[in-house]
């Protein structure tokens, strides 16, 4: 049994919220970015779904979201943003199921727009206290240096 904070990111280019709350993600990366041109390349919007499931038993713990630029070991911080406390909140509603051990959150970062200026990854962290709960890393990798020559179907 998993008695930790987990959760995962989902990378993509764009978000749509219907009115019944659905989520209708676009342009989901999965195996990382494969970019066709030069570095710096600019995204004119991205966004990091990021989904933190966490026990019960901490409530109220505070919570610091990081996205971090990872070129070689070079991080550099692209987001650093706190959790509003208010997530808690869930466990007073009459519909919560009183028998989960956790609650799970999820938070849309849209960064508009983003400038990638070479190749790398994207890792997203949670902190929370000493803990570092690893939500989610996706490669940015420039086609020529994956060996393709062509552009595929």
């Amino acid at each position: 049994m998993v008695n930790n904070a987990y959760g995962v990111t989902i990378f993509c280019d764009d978000l749509r919220t219907e009115s019944t709350g659905k989520h209708i993600y676009i342009g989901v990366y999965e195996d990382g970015m494969v970019v066709e041109e030069n570095f710096p390349i600019t995204l004119p919007t991205f966004i990091f779904a990021i989904r933190l499931l966490e026990p019960i038993k901490e409530k109220g713990r505070s919570v610091n979201i990081k996205v971090i630029f990872d070129k070689d070991g070079d991080e550099s911080v692209i987001i650093d943003s706190d959790l509003p406390d208010d997530r808690w909140n869930v466990l007073d509603r009459p519909d919560f199921d009183k028998g989960s051990e956790f609650i799970g959150s999820v938070f849309i970062v849209k960064v508009s727009p983003l400038v990638i200026d070479s190749e790398g990854y994207l890792r997203v962290r949670a902190f929370r206290g000493d803990q570092v709960v690893k939500l989610g890393s996706m490669s940015i990798k420039s086609r020529s240096r994956l060996g393709f020559t062509e552009a595929r179907a």
